[in-house]
């Protein structure tokens, strides 16, 4: 899709390919995407990461921090990511975020659009459906890698694609539309939350941009939990979970 666009659009435009040697077949993938950007002419880049020891550890979340490593790694200065993550996945981000208790913020998935190091990170096929997706590419007469660990309901993601959406949609056929809105609602809301926060914030902080605990004091307990929230996300960590944060504040503040 970029490369027809650049046709019309003229803009540079480069692929990469992050090899996580997770899979016996990741050469052969290497090879496709690699012979398909010499037949397209799109400058081809791979990048080679090692997760190390995933011993306890999440399988897809220490391979999605290497790539998005990779990838920081490789966007010039104002350049754009695109990543093709569509309507179902959003849906999948949604429910496991649900699974696990999760906030608004949680619940909002991934962003369309959001700063990534110095650039901007675009996911431009959010709001179509899988579906539709693997229609053009049949109609297009594409061709595409099938991951063979897509079928290995291990893994929580897969196994709400083969086993959870399948039944909603077969009892709710709009069930994905419908949830991918509640992402869309929910990530405004957080949006609109953190707006509002931010002066708040402001005036909480001290010189060295420190959580000043007595600045918070007064205010009541969901509000003072959502500003040291807002806090440790501006510092580009993970939000600890309910429990955790109120942890923090008795035993800490």
């Amino acid at each position: 899709l970029l490369h027809q666009l650049r046709e019309v659009d003229h803009f540079e435009l480069k692929a990469i390919y992050v090899h996580h040697g997770l899979s016996q077949y990741a050469d052969d993938w290497l090879i496709f995407c690699q012979q398909l950007c010499q037949h397209l002419h799109i400058d081809f880049v791979s990048e080679r990461v090692n997760l190390g020891d995933v011993q306890g550890e999440s399988i897809e979340a220490l391979a999605r921090n290497a790539r998005y490593q990779a990838f920081a790694k490789q966007l010039p200065i104002g350049g754009q990511l695109l990543t093709a993550q569509h309507q179902n996945d959003q849906v999948e981000s949604f429910l496991l975020a649900a699974k696990r208790g999760s906030g608004v913020k949680g619940l909002s998935g991934m962003p369309m659009i959001k700063a990534f190091q110095h650039g901007t990170h675009l996911r431009p096929l959010l709001n179509v459906p899988r579906d539709a997706l693997a229609a053009l590419a049949g109609q297009m007469g594409w061709t595409w890698i099938e991951d063979d660990s897509n079928s290995n309901s291990q893994f929580d993601r897969n196994f709400l694609r083969l086993n959870v959406l399948p039944a909603l949609v077969e009892r709710w056929p709009s069930a994905v539309s419908a949830i991918s809105r509640s992402a869309r609602l929910c990530g405004e809301q957080q949006a609109l939350l953190d707006e509002l926060l931010t002066d708040d914030l402001k005036q909480c902080l001290s010189a060295d941009l420190a959580f000043n605990i007595a600045g918070v004091t007064a205010f009541s307990e969901q509000r003072r939990l959502a500003l040291l929230r807002l806090w440790i996300a501006k510092q580009h960590q993970y939000a600890p979970s309910e429990v955790r944060l109120k942890e923090i504040w008795h035993n800490v503040a």
